[in-house]
C-alpha cells in the first residue's frame, strides 16, 4: 500500500476520497495506483539522464518499490475483473 503522505506528495487523490465521490473500492484503488504511476513516470527519466551524464542518480529506491507494488496490484485487480466477468458478476 502507498501511504497517504506519498500520495499527497505526488498529488494523487486517495482511494478513500475516490470512494467518497462514488467510485467502487476496486475502481478507486486502480485509479489511484494508475495516477501514482503517471505522476512518478519522470523517475525513470531522471535516472537515465544521470547515467547518461555520468552523474550519480538520486536515490529513488522507495519510489521504484512503490511503483513496482502499484503495477503488481493493478495486475491483480485486472485479473480479478476478468474472473468476475467470466463469472458474470460484472456486466
Amino acid at each position: 500500500m502507498i501511504s497517504k503522505e506519498i500520495l499527497k506528495k505526488y498529488e494523487v487523490e486517495t482511494i478513500e476520497s475516490r470512494i467518497e465521490h462514488g467510485a467502487s473500492k476496486e475502481q478507486a484503488e486502480e485509479d489511484t495506483l494508475r495516477n501514482f504511476l503517471t505522476n512518478t513516470d519522470y523517475v525513470a527519466n531522471k535516472i537515465a539522464e544521470a547515467v547518461f551524464l555520468n552523474e550519480e542518480p538520486q536515490d529513488y529506491t522507495e519510489i521504484l518499490q512503490m511503483r513496482k507494488y502499484a503495477r503488481s496490484r493493478i495486475d491483480e485487480i485486472m485479473k480479478e475483473k476478468k474472473i468476475d466477468k467470466v463469472d458474470g458478476l460484472i456486466l
